[in-house]
């Protein structure tokens, strides 16, 4: 049936202090090939999710409705319920103004991934697999997945999105051994693009497994205190894990709670998560149809502003503007997530980053965590070196990195000039998963604690 735009605005209308509804259909494809063996994987799933304010939040969805069986009677049915859910709730909640609109967006691409046939995706990702192949490799590990969303946001305040994102993901993972002692390594690549991404793709399975077989010679470092020095891949990770997650205004308790307006970070340190970027966490409008704009969340070393939702931002007014409530899918509550997170560049040149006496470089990391109230963080990285007198040396494998948030941002003491954001995952919080990116320049920190042997 065709749905009526007006007709469901005036349910909204009548259900509570403030109410939207979101019209999502989602189409994917994921194929995994593991030592030659392929597993492709096609859904394309409908959905809807009405929100409520009265007292507080009510929040109803459903699989049965999609664009083409939006059935009136079933959209009132879940206005109904989500507005008895807000009338029982006990939160007072005020929403941050927002410039109400009605727009039409969709993510770049050029060619449609939903227009190239499934057995021509098995045979390119065959092809990357295949470039794993070289001595040394045990296994070999690639992915690929693409994401078509299609929605509609309509509000009781009178806003009125469509929008189309277009994802697209590939990686590489071969695992190198030799006796008992094994390493695996890995390549990705994502943004918002089409099925153009396997054209830059070429030679990845190969890098990723010249590394992981190059790491069974690498040493393992000594454990200590070190000069560090962070590759742009993992400055994003510190960018993201152990500055993002503390400033997401949701999260009470967060170390960076009660900073906003003080000096948190040397002043070399600007940190800025920004969704209007082309990197795989962009949108244009959020999930409560908020205009996506740039965060500064640190300026010079000092707390400029946090993460917001409507409901957090009117929580804290004057901490930040919302637009960065995101939800995983149609049966998910928006919550207050990063997109494209990064540092800032600084004055230095890579050289001079790299110019200590005795350090350790770090290129590639396997992953990381946080804890936001105590201002913890520890990463997991995959490969570094030996720094001496500005030279890399002694290859590094199982590189741990630990420490406290604020000590780590007081103690950079160089910045580079090459930004470049290429970080490619997918972030979790609460059981749900939204894309982001992250990224920053060559950065140099004084004074970290490194695990080891």
């Amino acid at each position: 049936m065709i749905m009526d735009i007006g007709k469901i605005r005036r349910m909204l209308d009548k259900s509570g202090r403030y109410a939207d509804i979101t019209i999502e259909e989602s189409e994917s494809t994921t194929i995994t090939a593991v030592d030659g063996e392929v597993r492709p994987r096609q859904n394309k799933e409908p959905g809807v999710r009405v929100r409520v304010l009265n007292r507080g939040w009510g929040v109803a969805s459903s699989s049965r409705i999609g664009f083409d069986d939006a059935d009136h009677k079933d959209i009132q049915a879940l206005s109904d319920s989500a507005e008895r859910l807000s009338r029982v709730a006990k939160k007072d909640v005020r929403l941050a103004d927002i410039k109400v609109r009605r727009v039409k967006s969709e993510t770049p691409f050029r060619i449609d991934p939903l227009e190239v046939p499934i057995d021509r995706k098995v045979k390119d990702l065959k092809e990357i697999e295949k470039e794993m192949g070289i001595k040394g490799i045990k296994t070999t590990s690639a992915h690929y997945s693409d994401d078509s969303v299609r929605s509609l946001f309509i509000s009781s305040e009178g806003a009125e999105i469509e929008s189309r994102s277009v994802r697209c993901t590939l990686s590489a993972a071969p695992m190198a051994a030799k006796g008992a002692l094994m390493q695996r390594a890995h390549e990705s690549t994502g943004t918002v693009e089409g099925y153009e991404i396997f054209k830059r793709a070429g030679g990845m399975g190969e890098l990723a497994a010249k590394r992981a077989v190059a790491l069974l010679k690498a040493d393992v470092p000594k454990a200590g205190r070190y000069t560090v020095i962070l590759s742009n891949e993992v400055a994003g990770v510190m960018s993201h894990e152990a500055v993002g997650h503390t400033v997401e205004s949701d999260i009470k308790g967060s170390v960076l709670e009660n900073s906003f307006g003080k000096r948190v970070a040397s002043d070399l340190v600007t940190i800025m998560d920004d969704p209007t970027l082309k990197a795989h966490g962009h949108y244009e409008y959020d999930d409560e149809g908020v205009k996506a704009e740039r965060n500064v969340i640190i300026e010079d070393g000092m707390l400029k502003g946090f993460l917001h939702s409507r409901e957090t931002a009117g929580e804290r007014p004057g901490t930040g503007h919302p637009g960065n409530a995101r939800a995983e899918d149609y049966s998910s509550i928006p919550q207050v997530r990063m997109s494209n997170t990064f540092f800032g560049k600084g004055d230095h040149s890579v050289d001079e980053v790299m110019d200590v006496k005795h350090g350790i470089y770090i290129r590639q990391n396997k992953g990381g965590e946080t804890e936001p109230s105590v201002g913890s963080y520890v990463f997991f990285m995959e490969e570094g070196w030996i720094i001496k007198n500005g030279e890399m040396t002694t290859p590094l494998r199982d590189i741990v990195i630990k420490g406290s948030i604020l000590k780590t941002l007081f103690n950079v003491e160089a910045v580079g000039k090459d930004l470049k954001i290429e970080g490619t995952g997918y972030c979790g919080k609460g059981g749900q998963l939204v894309p982001v990116s992250d990224g920053g320049p060559h950065i140099r920190i004084s004074d970290v604690t490194v695990g080891g042997r």
